[in-house]
């Protein structure tokens, strides 16, 4: 049931329990996770993967798939259907989980590129996804990682 907030700052926030799986809604921000329109985006979201938590995998890696004011399960549906069409469900799956981005993307403009363009911007987006994750292991074992080089001083 829905009811809005007792504490005065968030008189507000409309808050729902059980709008989403737990597991989902702690990977996105608050504001999304209670808005009734982020149901059918994690639906259409999690019919593209195999499973639950291949869907989360992806979620983990850009939340903005179910931020309701900047996607639609329409474009998910369509980029899916673009996907599969183009590439093959085995392929298309192997780019969404590399770069589940690419279901936010424009449907039209998808639907035009080449199938060694999408492999070859998911394969791009899943190694500077990992190049971002060794810098930040690097800079939180050692601050100096990141900061001014040796000889700048």
């Amino acid at each position: 049931s829905w009811r809005i907030a007792s504490h005065p700052a968030a008189r507000a926030v409309v808050m729902k329990s059980s709008l989403l799986p737990d597991d989902v809604a702690a990977l996105i921000p608050a504001a999304a996770a209670n808005d009734p329109a982020t149901v059918p985006l994690w639906t259409a979201l999690r019919k593209c993967y195999p499973d639950d938590s291949a869907a989360q995998a992806a979620l983990s890696r850009n939340s903005n798939l179910l931020m309701p004011w900047s996607n639609s399960p329409t474009v998910i549906q369509r980029n899916w259907a673009v996907l599969h069409a183009n590439l093959g469900k085995e392929d298309a799956l192997d780019v969404i989980t590399k770069d589940p981005g690419v279901l936010a993307c424009d449907p039209e403009r998808l639907a035009i590129a080449s199938a060694e363009e999408i492999k070859g911007v998911a394969s791009f987006a899943a190694a500077l996804a990992s190049a971002r994750r060794a810098l930040a292991l690097a800079a939180a074992a050692d601050p100096n990682v990141c900061g001014s080089p040796s000889w700048a001083s």
